[in-house]
């Protein structure tokens, strides 16, 4: 063999063996070049396969892919989702330098859905919400970050008053048309969110709840509706009808039921109570509905927030309580 084929190989085999993927993807990063870095990570963790560190690397990689399309085409559908895959792999206890990164992609999300002419009401609503829910992420996951902190304080500021109007007036429409108090209480609940010590945004909430209690969401997968409450021995009584909004037939069960409550516990409903016509384990058609009595026992002094119904893990009917 020739002496410059086997400095050649000497050559190859030396650069292969000093190749780092994790710090060629760094290098990467650094310089914008996310679809790179994302290959370099991918490989990183082909051999450590356990590290935290390459997948919060790879994470904020995908989430700044996703930023650089909506900078380049203002598609935020794509930094959305990159967004999301980009978290999924970072995981729920990120490094501190991780978490003041990913804060200030929230805040770079969240500005995208405020600065992006919606199509329609529907999705007008949905861009307020995600902005909201965006910019409250920020300021979760990095508390001193003072910019995040700002932009959402003047986001909610802004917003008060129309959401205050609109409840108020779709809160006195909702005589006309009951589905109405549905709106009113989403526009009073961001309301008093908005400004929790203003007693006019509590009191009107509180009225929207409660007319709405009997109304089901049909945006929901099961919907809710209330109709009747009582107490008696200790315990609280709620008349429930659950409807399946779904396009399959659906098993209801009671033992699917949580009562939330304000400080974060959840109540599952009792077995055995003194009521008649227990709410029953049935399967519901599409379209139909299953109703009857849940029961709860509601420490002294304790504040009840909502009514959901899960299944496998995920809410698929919430009402709230006044």
């Amino acid at each position: 063999m020739k002496l410059s084929n086997v400095l050649l190989i000497f050559l190859v085999l030396l650069w292969g063996c000093g190749s780092d993927p994790v710090a060629e993807g760094d290098a990467a990063y650094q310089r914008g070049e996310y679809a790179q870095a994302i290959r370099h990570y991918q490989e990183a963790l082909k051999a450590q396969p356990q590290s935290t560190a390459v997948q919060e690397k790879l994470g904020l990689a995908y989430c700044r892919l996703g930023q650089l399309f909506y900078q380049k085409r203002h598609v935020w559908r794509a930094f959305e989702a990159n967004v999301e895959k980009g978290v999924k792999l970072i995981g729920e206890n990120p490094s501190p330098e991780t978490r003041r990164e990913l804060t200030r992609l929230y805040l770079a999300l969240a500005l995208a859905f405020k600065e992006t002419p919606p199509e329609n009401n529907h999705q007008k609503r949905e861009f307020f919400d995600k902005t909201l829910h965006y910019l409250e992420e920020a300021r979760r996951l990095d508390p001193e970050n003072s910019e995040a902190e700002k932009v959402l304080n003047d986001f909610m500021a802004e917003n008060f008053a129309d959401m205050l109007a609109k409840g108020q007036r779709y809160l006195e429409l909702g005589k006309q048309d009951p589905a109405n108090y549905l709106v009113a209480e989403y526009y009073l609940s961001r309301a008093l969110k908005f400004r929790p010590q203003d007693a006019r945004a509590a009191e009107y909430l509180q009225r929207a709840r409660q007319a709405a209690l009997a109304v089901p969401d049909m945006d929901q997968a099961v919907p809710l509706a209330i109709t009747n409450q009582a107490h008696k021995k200790g315990l609280d009584a709620f008349y429930v009808v659950a409807f399946n909004n779904t396009h399959a037939p659906l098993r209801l069960d009671p033992a699917g039921f949580r009562l939330n409550l304000v400080n974060g516990d959840q109540l599952q409903p009792l077995q055995k109570h003194p009521f008649t016509h227990p709410f029953p384990a049935a399967r519901v058609a599409p379209g139909k509905s299953s109703e009857g009595v849940l029961v709860f026992r509601i420490p002294a002094k304790a504040r009840v927030s909502r009514l959901v119904y899960l299944a496998d893990g995920e809410v698929l009917g919430s009402k709230a309580l006044p």
